[in-house]
């Protein structure tokens, strides 16, 4: 039993190590700056069991091929990701009415991407909670 876990635990360690080399081959041949979208991109490919050069080459087609704005700083990816999803709002809408009208009744802005919040959004964000509990 202890032999799993430490397996385990130098498993870890290990895919951990080859996501910190992926990642920063990548960043460093396409001169990005690290975000931790890619991070989410990448772990995937490494969950498939896949060794590192073929999670390597793999992510590097991928975000060529399908996700081209991953490596934008935020300033310019936030409005070209929120431009999609208001693309694909009105595909939905057109394409499938119904689901998009229910969609649009259950949860107002589902068809926005989901961004991180930046530090004066997440204060202004706790003020107004904290105003509402007030009220």
């Amino acid at each position: 039993p202890g032999e799993g876990v430490e397996g385990s635990h130098d498993d870890t360690a290990m895919i951990g190590h080859d996501m910190l080399q992926v990642l920063t081959f990548f960043c460093k041949r396409r001169e990005a700056a690290y975000d931790s979208q890619l991070s989410n991109a990448v772990c995937p490919l490494f969950a498939l069991g896949l060794p590192r050069g073929v999670v390597s080459s793999t992510f590097y087609a991928l975000t060529s091929a399908f996700m081209p704005t991953l490596t934008l700083p935020p300033s310019t990816r936030d409005p070209v990701w929120r431009a999609a999803h208001s693309e694909f709002h009105l595909l939905l809408a057109y394409h499938d009415p119904i689901l998009s009208q229910h969609l649009d009744r259950a949860c107002v802005d589902w068809h926005l991407p989901a961004l991180p919040e930046s530090e004066a959004e997440k204060k202004q964000r706790i003020a107004d909670e904290e105003a509402a509990s007030i009220v």
